[in-house]
């Protein structure tokens, strides 16, 4: 099978391989088996940068074989992307882990595992909109780590 693709979509191709790569290791640095079909395709797509004229926007490394993305594919559009899922995320499992928190406390561990799915929803959807609230006047201004009295701080001299 053979794909056309323009210049056009090949810079969009290389935007979309630089956010799933993101995905899959931003955390991890090393390629593992479970990525090795996605990364070998990566690599058969980044080996193309030249035909397209956008050599620049990927870097071949003699030591390993392998293409990477420049700096300039690293710090195109797909970074924008990147940055407002991130951000998106961030807010998101915040207010949803302090909701589901606040819930157990409120009702214990086994009470609130058996809400039904609606009554759940709607109990969670209470506390999360005081965080959403909340983080929309203040962001993290107010937020702070109490210290529990269970918690032992540990000794950072006695290593």
């Amino acid at each position: 099978m053979k794909i056309n693709f323009t210049k056009e979509q090949y810079l969009a191709l290389l935007d979309i391989f630089e956010i799933a790569g993101w995905v899959l290791h931003s955390h991890k640095a090393e390629r593992t088996e479970e990525t090795r079909q996605y990364t070998e395709l990566e690599q058969k797509i980044y080996a193309l940068a030249g035909n397209f004229g956008c050599g620049d926007m990927v870097e071949y490394s003699e030591s390993d074989s392998r293409y990477y993305p420049a700096r300039k594919l690293e710090e195109g559009p797909a970074m924008n992307f990147i940055n407002t899922f991130e951000e998106d995320t961030f807010w998101s499992r915040l207010v949803e882990y302090l909701a589901e928190r606040d819930l157990v406390r409120e009702l214990g561990k086994e009470e609130a595992g058996s809400l039904d799915r609606a009554e759940r929803w709607e109990r969670l959807e209470s506390f999360e909109s005081r965080y959403w609230d909340e983080f929309q006047v203040n962001g993290i201004e107010r937020l702070e780590i109490v210290e529990l009295p269970w918690y032992e701080t540990p000794d950072m001299h006695s290593a």
